[in-house]
């Protein structure tokens, strides 16, 4: 799950502008479905922002999709601290990366 789930948010690396919402959206539902299941909290509440940023891209709310990345860059580090150790890395490098693509004040 972590090369998949790190893949679909490095879609989302460049800000909402410059996501293709017809590669990002199916693959966000699909992450969103396969975290919900799993049992720490911090999957489900991940799980749920990306179903909202699919909801947001497929609206063209280009504007809120910015606005959802940070939430989701801090969602991504808290789930991967329920990782094992040697799952984070890749994780955290783009939780940090998503940190800086709403090009707000972290920029």
């Amino acid at each position: 799950m972590t090369d998949s789930l790190t893949s679909t948010l490095a879609l989302l690396t460049g800000g909402a502008e410059q996501i293709d919402v017809q590669t990002a959206v199916p693959q966000l539902l699909a992450a969103q479905s396969t975290l919900a299941a799993e049992e720490p909290a911090p999957a489900k509440m991940l799980a749920a922002q990306l179903g909202k940023l699919a909801e947001l891209l497929q609206a063209g709310m280009t504007t809120e999709a910015n606005a959802s990345l940070p939430p989701i860059a801090a969602q991504v580090e808290q789930y991967a601290h329920t990782l094992p150790e040697a799952q984070r890395p890749s994780l955290m490098a783009v939780a940090e990366k998503l940190h800086l693509a709403d090009g707000g004040l972290d920029a």
